[in-house]
C-alpha cells in the first residue's frame, strides 16, 4: 500500500490459498475473503477511491 486512507483486510480458510493486495494511491479499499482449496485472488489498485471485494468459496 501507498497513500493515504488505503484500507486491506485478507481472511483466508482451509490450505492452498493466495492472496495479494497492491494498492497505490489514495481512498482505496481491498477485501478478500477465501473459503475451501486451492484459491487465488490479486487485486491490483493504481488510482483513488477505488474499493474491491473478492469473495471465494
Amino acid at each position: 500500500q501507498t497513500g493515504n486512507a488505503n484500507d486491506a483486510s485478507i481472511s483466508q480458510s482451509a490450505y492452498g490459498n493466495s492472496a495479494a493486495i497492491i494498492q497505490k494511491g489514495s481512498g482505496n479499499k481491498a477485501n478478500i475473503t477465501q473459503y475451501g482449496t486451492q484459491k487465488t485472488a490479486v487485486v491490483v489498485q493504481k488510482q483513488s477511491h477505488m474499493a474491491i471485494r473478492v469473495t471465494q468459496r
